[in-house]
């Protein structure tokens, strides 16, 4: 009896993780990129912030001790990155507006994650190029996590159903 329980346990623990590891295919999902009027504007001076244990790097608008960083990744297996990592150094410490909107990221947090950007007066990164890119992003993208969580609900009734049976063949 103790053995159906505990295959009972790690299934439901199972049902659980995939849960919980599902919620960071949430922001994919339901990604929906705003208009490009109803985008949030900054100007400032460009830096790159190198964020520990994730992959690439943030770009940085600095203005009058007021710092925003702006992302472009839309699924945590992407790159942060904006620019091209030769294209860095151009840009750094030069003036620039930047068009964004807050995305939700991994289901639970936010992140600016960027549009549009303007360096000197020229257009770096295109609206309509970057939507673009984000729209194929998320209809490339396979879902791995729900499908796993599907199978592991699956999983669980059939091990509950099979111990209410063996349950009710031995009484």
């Amino acid at each position: 009896m103790k053995n159906k329980s505990s295959l009972a346990s790690a299934a439901l623990l199972f049902v659980l993780l995939t849960f919980i590891l599902s919620l960071f295919d949430l922001d994919t999902f339901l990604l929906k990129i705003p208009e490009f009027n109803q985008l949030e504007t900054g100007d400032g001076t460009i830096s790159f912030n190198l964020t520990p244990l994730s992959r690439g790097s943030s770009l940085m608008l600095n203005d009058k001790g007021k710092s925003i960083e702006l992302n472009c990744w839309i699924t945590s297996v992407g790159m942060k990155d904006c620019v091209a990592s030769e294209d860095k150094n151009q840009l750094k410490g030069k003036k620039a507006k930047a068009w964004w909107y807050e995305a939700r990221i991994n289901g639970f947090f936010t992140e600016n994650r960027l549009l549009q950007l303007e360096v000197d007066g020229k257009l770096v990164i295109d609206y309509l190029d970057q939507r673009s890119k984000y729209i194929k992003s998320k209809e490339a993208y396979i879902y791995v996590w729900p499908m796993f969580f599907c199978v592991a609900v699956f999983f669980y009734f059939v091990v509950r159903l099979s111990n209410n049976y063996r349950n009710k063949c031995s009484t």
